[in-house]
Formats: C-alpha cells, structure tokens, sequence
C-alpha cells in the first residue's frame, strides 16, 4: 500500500499525457485514413470520365473506392446520386443487405429493387424471431433427449460421462450460432426496410408497377406515333 501511495502522484501525472498521446495518435490515424479516402474518390472521378474506359475498369475502381467487392460502379453512382452527404455510411448499410437487393434500369437510370415484394418483407421478421426462439429448445435439446429415453425406458446406446459434456457443448453452439443468425437477419431486414421507407430501394412489387406503366405508355406513344 505504502508503494502504491508512493508513486501515485507519478501515476496521475502521467496518465494524463499518455491519454493525449494515444488521443493524438487517433487523431492522426484518422486523419491519414480519410484523406487516403478523398484521394480514392479522387481517383474514381477521374477514371470514371475517361472515353474509353470499361464497366471492368469502373468497378475495380468503384471497389477500391468503398473498400469492397460486393459493390460495382452501378451501386456506387446510385449512392452517389440519392445520398451525396452521408455517401459512406449509405455505403456500409447497402453492403449488409446486398445479398437482398438488385440493381434494375427504370427508364434512363439504375435503382435499387428488393428481391421480395412488399407482402413477403412484411412476414420475415416473424420468420426471423421463430429463428431466434428455435434456439432455446436447441440449448436442452440434449437433456430432453436423454430425458425422453429416461422416460421410455430406450437404452439404445450408452454414452459415457466426457461424449455427453461434448454433445451438451456442441448443441450449445449451434444454438447460439442460430440465435446470432437470426438476430443478423432481423437487424439486416430492418436496414432494408428503412431504406424503402427512405426511398433509397424499391419494393419489387412498386418497381413491377412502375416499370409496367412506363411500357404501357411507350407503347401508347409508338401506337399514336
């Protein structure tokens, strides 16, 4: 105690230093990190202009740009255009539900469309939480086994002390593994949702419609043409 009480005067100095460092040395990293972002972007714009440049070539650099492989350079001018200001964080939501997503042509531009109807988004999240209740029977699922033979007397095999700790942790798991998969789902769906709700992605079935009135009226145009 008494050392304690000798270098605690040392210890309350130094803290606040080593704080402004380590702070300092975020500020820093932070710094170099966006700035080699403003010179992807840059880049991006640059490359993008050229005449004889390929959807290839744009995708690459799109990529390099947001820093993953999942977005093309039809995704990233779609951000580009519906949200300028907060465009990376669009970026970071758009790259968790990508796999529930399609990029379609409406007229002379590229949208975002779910790959679900309105009706079919409005029942996964109770798909979703069933998912995550499954869990809790797959936790005892072992012991409710071992019960149920118990009860009706099936000595089909016998099992020693360390295979049945094993089986026990292993259905801890999965049941575990389950219950964070649903949970991604669940958080991912409401990610979507929002988005429609934002404008930033359309319902399958409101880009069906939209898409069936504008052939409807090209047609009625050539028709009268």
């Amino acid at each position: 105690m008494d050392v304690i009480l000798k270098y605690l005067p040392l210890i309350i100095f130094i803290y606040p230093i080593l704080s402004w460092l380590d702070s300092r040395k975020r500020f820093t990293h932070s710094a170099k990190f966006y700035a080699d972002r403003a010179v992807s972007v840059k880049k991006y714009e640059e490359e993008s202009k050229r005449a004889d440049i390929t959807d290839y070539e744009k995708s690459a650099f799109a990529q390099a740009m947001v820093a993953t492989e999942k977005l093309g350079f039809k995704e990233v001018n779609i951000l580009k255009l519906k949200s300028p200001n907060n465009f990376f964080s669009m970026v970071n939501k758009i790259k968790k539900i990508r796999h529930k997503i399609e990029v379609k042509n409406l007229g002379q531009e590229d949208v975002f469309v779910s790959i679900d109807r309105s009706k079919a988004l409005k029942f996964k999240p109770i798909i979703y939480f069933l998912l995550y209740v499954s869990s809790v029977p797959i936790f005892i699922l072992n012991s409710l086994l071992t019960l149920l033979f118990k009860y009706f007397g099936w000595n089909l095999f016998l099992v020693d002390a360390n295979t049945y700790i094993f089986s026990q942790f292993a259905t801890l798991i999965v049941g575990i593994l389950v219950a964070i998969i649903a949970a991604m789902k669940f958080i991912n769906h409401e990610i979507l949702t929002s988005l429609i709700k934002e404008g930033m992605i359309m319902a399958k079935d409101e880009f069906e419609s939209i898409d069936d009135v504008r052939d409807n009226l090209q047609d009625h145009s050539s028709k009268l043409g």
